[in-house]
């Protein structure tokens, strides 16, 4: 019987047919969905594919630093694990994290912020979501540079927002007579009003930073005008000597969104640490070459810490997910009930450490981080430069830790294909330019945006091999031939020339 049993069942089996798969019907992704991919992090998937298969990858696309949290807030987190259940906050967040962030405008900006304005958020993100639903309703019109970080333009389209591209001048920033030029524009058309603008100041992709006097017109001309005006504020110490303070809106309105957090700030906590080593240049010795020779003592020992953690980062702390939105008064009330519904807290050990990340111990850590950017960003202009990009052709990168180039002159129009083949062939992760631009506009596809926030010697072996690359027939397919290769060669030993000849006559 049994043997009967097993044999009747495994004839079921061979007969039965394959189950139908198939949606129910009238379910469907909704139209908001439609969104275009964050395609950096198409990128880090791709390149954490390949890292996981084996391969060795250089990281010069995510903004995310490869240093660890302050020690100060590793510590507390590890405290706090131990000896609390961590279990839900306030929706606004705990008070001593309020009251230490509120402390740090004070100092920073003197500017006096209520604690009672300030949101604790899951990450910068969480803030922007709540901002916009907060701020702006269907059909609204918000501005946003043409070329700007993709979860603006994102996340706006999702929340049925019409999206204005306004153009940058030629620091590559929105002015207030630019968006008043847009506005113009708007009202000859017969279009409704702009009603929103957000942009950051340091810029992601571009570095570019406004100067105090140009931040006030444009507060002033947003409050003149009734535009709501969301400022992200998530690099703003991270400024290279030389380049204007990055100033707080507060300091010259109390109508606009302020948003910031602790994955990327780096000096909170004391004022006036302006680190830097002067203009960027690429006279002798050349920083590229510099690097390479010592990064081929430390090339073991770089092997082992290529893997991106997104558990741990530059406050650094992008995995720690904590942000903050300092919300003005006609919108408070809605901020905190969005807050309340959409996030519950944000993440209660983050909280915790995040007090202690910008204390004053925290600080002299968390500064020589930026004096490393620093060096990172003539790394990577000297490489630039042997590539044959021409400083014309790069935005000036004043603060954060991205340089955004211009490759359209050397023969680059598809920057998406090409970053991808630049990853299979050399193991460097790039992010192309469609990523920040408008689609459609033909701009991203010429253009490209390196990141440098890891270790000198992480970027200085990313770069080698990028000029390497470059120069290779892999490289020479995406740039338009062997008249590209000219022009390019020809640029880089005119700029060569150019920085020996003015070190010479210096």
């Amino acid at each position: 019987r049994i043997l009967l049993s097993l044999r009747l069942l495994a004839l079921a089996q061979r007969t039965r047919k394959p189950m139908q798969k198939s949606d129910p019907p009238n379910l469907a992704p909704s139209r908001r969905s439609a969104i275009r991919s964050f395609k950096v992090m198409d990128v880090v998937a791709k390149a954490d594919r390949l890292a996981r298969a084996g391969r060795e990858i250089y990281h010069l696309e995510v903004g995310q630093p490869q240093s660890s949290a302050p020690q100060p807030a590793i510590r507390v987190a590890q405290e706090q694990l131990a000896a609390d259940r961590c279990g839900y906050t306030s929706a606004r967040g705990e008070p001593p994290l309020r009251q230490a962030i509120a402390d740090m405008y004070l100092r920073e900006y003197g500017v006096t912020v209520s604690t009672d304005r300030i949101h604790l958020t899951p990450g910068s993100s969480g803030a922007f979501t709540i901002a916009f639903m907060a701020a702006f309703d269907v059909g609204d019109a918000v501005a946003v540079p043409a070329v700007c970080y993709p979860c603006y333009r994102n996340l706006l389209q999702c929340y049925g927002v019409e999206v204005i591209s306004l153009p940058v001048d030629a620091k590559y920033n929105v002015t207030a007579a630019v968006l008043a030029a847009g506005q113009h524009d708007r009202a000859a058309a017969g279009l409704p009003a702009i009603k929103g603008l957000i942009l950051s100041s340091p810029a992601n992709p571009t570095g570019a930073i406004l100067t105090p006097e140009e931040l006030k017109a444009l507060c002033e001309h947003c409050d003149r005008t009734g535009v709501q005006f969301i400022s992200d504020e998530l690099y703003h110490k991270i400024v290279f000597e030389g380049a204007p303070r990055a100033a707080c809106a507060l300091e010259y309105s109390s109508s606009p969104i302020i948003i910031n957090g602790f994955s990327k700030a780096c000096s909170y906590g004391r004022t006036g640490w302006r680190l830097g080593s002067g203009p960027v240049t690429s006279t002798s010795p050349d920083p590229l070459r510099r690097e390479e020779k010592r990064g081929e003592e430390r090339r073991g020992e770089e092997k082992s810490h290529q893997h991106w953690s997104f558990a741990t980062q530059a406050y650094s702390m992008t995995g720690w997910r904590l942000g903050w939105l300092i919300a003005p008064d006609h919108l408070d009330s809605c901020v905190d009930a969005l807050n309340q519904n959409m996030n519950v807290s944000a993440p209660t050990v983050s909280q915790r450490a995040a007090v202690a990340a910008l204390g004053e111990e925290a600080a002299a850590e968390l500064a020589q981080h930026v004096k490393r950017y620093e060096d990172n960003r003539a790394v990577v202009v000297s490489g630039l430069q042997r590539m044959g990009v021409q400083t014309h052709e790069y935005a000036p990168p004043q603060g954060a830790f991205y340089l955004y180039a211009d490759l359209g002159r050397l023969g680059v129009a598809d920057s998406l294909g090409m970053c991808d083949a630049l990853l299979q062939d050399a193991g460097v992760a790039v992010t192309p330019g469609v990523d920040f631009e408008e689609e459609g506009s033909g701009v991203g596809e010429r253009r490209v945006r390196l990141s440098f926030p890891g270790t000198t010697e992480h970027v200085a072996e990313a770069m080698r091999r990028l000029v390497e690359w470059w120069e290779s027939e892999a490289g020479l397919r995406w740039r338009g031939g062997a008249e590209a290769r000219g022009g390019a060669n020809g640029a880089a030993n005119g700029a060569a020339n150019g920085a020996a000849n003015g070190a010479a006559n210096g």
